[in-house]
């Protein structure tokens, strides 16, 4: 039974019909990236936006979102570059 289920992808693999699959499945994965650097620009943003709006800057604890991240499989991945980017914009204000 698992050897034809085998050889029934095999021949389906080696026939090239899977290749739609894997372009799609690569597009998505490159997507994900261009996100991860959208969150970061939003954090940096959102900090150039308070400083110009003489608004207070907000501490985001880092530390603990980091931890969180690790511990359950990087789930809050965006929340950590948003806030990595609202601390570069911060930093960035105060260099000028």
């Amino acid at each position: 039974m698992l050897r034809r289920l085998h050889d029934f992808i095999k021949e389906k693999y080696e026939n090239g019909e899977y290749q739609q699959a894997a372009d799609s499945y690569y597009s998505w994965k490159s997507s994900i990236k261009a996100d991860i650097t959208d969150d970061y620009q939003l954090g940096y943003d959102q900090a150039r936006s308070d400083f110009e709006n003489h608004r207070s800057f907000h501490h985001y604890p880092d530390k603990i979102v980091s931890l969180t991240n690790n511990a359950f499989d990087h789930k809050s991945e965006e929340v950590i570059q948003f806030i990595r980017g609202y601390n570069a914009g911060v930093e960035s204000t105060k260099i000028k």
